[in-house]
This record gives C-alpha cells, sequence and structure tokens, in this order.
C-alpha cells in the first residue's frame, strides 16, 4: 500500500463522520462550482443521472452528495430508480422546496 493512502485513512478514522462529510462536500463543492450557475431568465441545466438501483437503502451521506449535485440543475432526470419510491422522496426532503418529482 502507498504510504500516502495509508496516512489518509488513518487521518480520516480520527475524523467524525459529519466531519469526514463535511471535507468530502467541501471537495465536492469544488467540483461543483465548474458547473454553470443555473438562471431562469438565462439558461436550463438539464442532467441526465444513471444511479444504478436507486432505492431507499442508499446511506444519508450519499444521498446529501446527490441532492448537492442535484440542486445546481434545473431539471434532472434520475434513472433506475426501483419500484418503491421511498428514496427518492428522502431525496427530495434535502433538496430546496421547489422540486417536483415525476415518474415516468
Amino acid at each position: 500500500m502507498h504510504p500516502f493512502h495509508q496516512d489518509e485513512r488513518e487521518n480520516r478514522s480520527m475524523l467524525t463522520e459529519q466531519q469526514i462529510i463535511a471535507s468530502e462536500r467541501q471537495e465536492l463543492m469544488k467540483l461543483l462550482a465548474k458547473v454553470p450557475l443555473r438562471s431562469v431568465d438565462e439558461n436550463v441545466l438539464i442532467a441526465s443521472w444513471n444511479i444504478a438501483q436507486f432505492s431507499d437503502k442508499k446511506k444519508k451521506r450519499a444521498l446529501q452528495y446527490i441532492a448537492d449535485i442535484c440542486e445546481r440543475f434545473n431539471i434532472v432526470a434520475i434513472q433506475e430508480v426501483k419500484s418503491n419510491l421511498r428514496g427518492l422522496a428522502k431525496l427530495q426532503e434535502l433538496l430546496p422546496g421547489n422540486y417536483k418529482m415525476s415518474r415516468v
């Protein structure tokens, strides 16, 4: 194992779950900063995402990251959602109130 990976793993083990999530979300926000800002008057940003076997079994941490990404877009199409829509309902709870869910 590369020494860097060992050090990183040891450092992460000393962090709380909340600290890890905050750090990972901060990194995610840096990546999302490359996505143009959405503006109803200027553009419509559409995302299509195949989240393999999306269900209510996704961890809250994963759902938060998915919500952070979805929030950057006006319209999001998520494919491979299980017939049980509880996972989508949990995701919708993490999004601002202006998102609506539609099943096709």
